[in-house]
């Protein structure tokens, strides 16, 4: 399913590929996320700590994470505060509609740890952080990469399609 994206909808593009082609790029996003939404800020000491937990005690690593936040500010998803290394979201947060909604909802799973996730925790997913997700159920559908399963009366499972 083609789709062309605008100069506005890029850094959206090259996160999604960044997130299903490097599982250690997926992990700091996730990282980053979830120290935004408990705190509305993201130590960058907070970060290695954490990504070190994960990946282990290795100069790469350390390294590693602090290029990848950097990266994240220099794309415009991330804001230095006037504390030195301490990263604030964007406001606005960008929507990411259509097929670049749906390739992002791909990327956040195969990249992921879970392989299927519900809809509403896919919307709001930490390693989406920079951009607010707009999809449906119903748009993921129509995308032959998902597999939408119903659980309980209003849940709607995602997953990705064996045949794709």
């Amino acid at each position: 399913m083609p789709f062309q994206v605008d100069a506005s909808e890029r850094v959206a593009l090259h996160w999604a590929m960044s997130l299903a082609a490097y599982p250690f790029f997926s992990d700091v996003a996730a990282i980053v996320g979830r120290l935004l939404e408990l705190q509305d800020e993201a130590p960058m000491t907070h970060i290695v700590r954490r990504t070190v937990e994960l990946w282990g005690d290795r100069e790469k690593v350390r390294g590693g994470s602090q290029k990848i936040v950097r990266s994240m500010a220099d794309w415009g998803c991330l804001t230095e505060s006037s504390s030195k290394g301490v990263f604030r979201r964007r406001t606005p947060q960008p929507a990411v509609r259509g097929g670049l909604a749906s390739l992002l909802a791909e990327a956040l799973i195969f990249g992921g740890e879970q392989s299927a996730v519900p809809l509403p925790q896919l919307l709001r997913h930490p390693a989406a952080f920079p951009f607010q997700l707009e999809v449906t159920a119903h748009e993921l559908r129509r995308a032959q990469c998902f597999e939408i399963n119903r659980q309980g009366l209003d849940i709607d499972v995602v997953s990705l399609s064996a045949r794709a």
